[in-house]
């Protein structure tokens, strides 16, 4: 069937325009010759139901511009990476006997988007479309793409508009627009320029306005509709959807859109996810509070909640696979399921398992347990230490857990249990010289690895919170937000290079771009009634001026 697009030998010629579409990205925004304008929005030739969708700008202009071109200068440690990236770009269309600079460049517009309508396990509908700024040269251009693949492109028409089939890929203009797809895909195209369209839809207007400005690439997803589509096409059962934990995650996006966006600071790639507001959803500054010395740092809200829906989640869907297992085995076993034989097979108690080798009722146990913050220290691997920070607003039941976690260690052989005052404990090891402390002390259950004290994980002279390079990426993510990781990647190359890593050729072939990042962080809240999670890799200049050592293979 023509109108059904297999992935995997369907999709070369949509892939080559993708490509296009990051090429034009990447060198209009490091200085091309013309200050680009805002182009045609893709939503308007997108069906109304599509469940899932993505946009992007191909040729930024202003700010948006001038950050990316001030990030990709850094990331790829060259002062042009337009004409770094155009040179090689070129070469892979070389191959083909085409030209991105010719054959591209002149009729790309400014926008693109796309969509999937449809999916099973295997193929789908949707489509692409590019904005484009001259039709007729866009058309044969894209017919010299179809022809590198051997394929012959035959004619069509749907609803008075032309358009070629190409290896089971529709192409043609949609009003301001080169579409490509399933022929289904592209049909839809034309149906929704013609009337409803997504654009229309008041909720997923709302929902990718909510990104963040200066966005380079934003995408809606309507979870409900992907489920559905996901059921209609077989992807997906309802079994599946009844698994242990499924539908609990579910309620906690709701019915409402999820949208991610990546956008371009001057000197930082954010990555954001976002969805409706969850209730009572938890938020912990603790990681600002951790040693300022951290280069690794993380934390979260009221974890021992976390613990106990886990775990239940873990032992339900344990007895449910075990029954599902004894069910499907039943019929070819046959008379082996007699008495004489031990009967069926009984499902495991995972809880008395737990309770018998570890003495720990893992539901009840951790609810004292509330945020916790944890970090790792140290310039060399011979001073690398850290510690955790646990919360509670029941320090007797958690001095009880400790004491049931003491016994647990103490009958390894191998292990060194040394009580301590306040329910606390030493754990030491002939292999490792330093060991670990364990103890309670202001509400908050505190353990110290490999050197580091209780005291300078709970009284540090300084925080991270006071820290310029802890506060530079907490501004990067957002003052909304909290932070839940950081990484200080200086820190951790100066370690890898401090065990030998510079011998290594593929480290040297990466170092350019390693010395490049600054930090990774991450974290979350809610703003304006919606959740949102955030990524953010913070970049510097590299540490070598060499460029050549960064390359780029599309």
């Amino acid at each position: 069937m023509r109108d059904r697009m297999q992935m995997p030998r369907k999709l070369p010629l949509v892939l080559a325009l993708l490509l296009t579409a990051l090429a034009a990205l990447v060198l209009s925004a490091c200085g091309g010759d013309d200050d680009p304008v805002d182009g045609p929005d893709p939503a308007t030739i997108a069906p109304a139901t599509a469940p899932l969708y993505f946009e992007a700008v191909v040729k930024p202009e202003g700010e948006t511009k001038e950050n990316l071109d001030s990030t990709l200068s850094k990331l790829l440690a060259t002062d042009d990476p337009g004409a770094m990236i155009r040179e090689q770009i070129n070469a892979a269309f070389a191959e083909d006997g085409l030209s991105f600079d010719e054959d591209v460049d002149p009729w790309l517009g400014s926008t693109m988007g796309g969509w999937v309508s449809q999916f099973s396990e295997d193929d789908g509908e949707g489509a692409v479309a590019f904005a484009v700024t001259d039709s007729d040269a866009a058309l044969e251009g894209v017919d010299k793409l179809a022809a590198t693949g051997g394929e012959e492109s035959t004619e069509a028409e749907y609803e008075g508009t032309s358009y070629k089939l190409n290896d089971e890929v529709a192409y043609g203009i949609v009003g301001d627009f080169m579409v490509l797809g399933t022929e289904v895909g592209f049909q839809q195209a034309v149906d929704a320029s013609a009337g409803e369209s997504l654009a229309d839809d008041a909720d997923a207007s709302a929902a990718l306005d909510s990104a963040p400005e200066g966005t380079l690439f934003e995408a809606f997803v309507d979870v409900q509709g992907v489920i559905d589509a996901a059921l209609a096409g077989g992807a997906i059962t309802q079994q599946d959807l009844n698994q242990p934990g499924v539908q609990e995650q579910l309620d906690m996006i709701g019915d409402g859109d999820v949208v991610m966006a990546l956008a371009a600071g001057s000197d930082n790639l954010s990555f954001e996810a976002s969805g409706p507001a969850m209730e009572d959803a938890a938020t912990s500054d603790i990681v600002a509070t951790l040693p300022s010395e951290a280069w690794l740092a993380f934390g979260a809200a009221d974890v021992g909640t976390t613990i106990a829906t886990t775990y239940q989640q873990f032992v339900d869907g344990f007895k449910q696979g075990f029954q599902e297992s004894i069910d499907e085995l039943s019929p070819d076993l046959g008379d082996s399921l007699d008495p004489g034989y031990g009967a069926t097979p009984s499902i495991p108690d995972i809880d008395e398992i737990v309770k018998r080798k570890l003495g720990l009722d893992v539901a009840k146990d951790f609810g004292w347990v509330g945020d916790v913050g944890g970090f790792v220290q140290g310039t060399s691997l011979l001073d690398v230490g850290g510690g955790l920070v646990i919360e509670t607003d029941d320090a007797q039941q958690a001095a009880a857990t400790l004491a049931k976690l003491r016994q647990a260690l103490s009958r390894e052989r191998a292990l060194k249990i040394t009580p301590t005052e306040g329910g606390g404990f030493n754990i030491t090891t002939p292999e490792v010289p330093a060991g670990a402390e364990v103890g309670i002390r202001d509400d908050k259950v505190v353990f110290a690895f490999a050197g580091v004290t209780l005291d300078e994980v709970l009284e540090p002279s300084e925080t991270l919170g006071d820290s310029d390079r802890f506060s530079a990426a907490q501004s990067a993510l957002g003052e909304d937000l909290s932070t839940s990781f950081f990484l200080d990647m200086a820190t951790v190359i100066s370690l890898a290079e401090g065990a030998g890593a510079t011998s290594d050729p593929e480290y040297q072939a990466a170092a350019p771009f390693l010395s490049a990042i600054d930090y990774l962080v991450a974290g979350g809240g809610t703003v304006d009634d919606r959740s949102i999670g955030r990524f953010v890799l913070g970049v510097k200049e590299p540490s070598t001026s060499d460029s050549s050592a960064a390359v780029v293979t599309p």
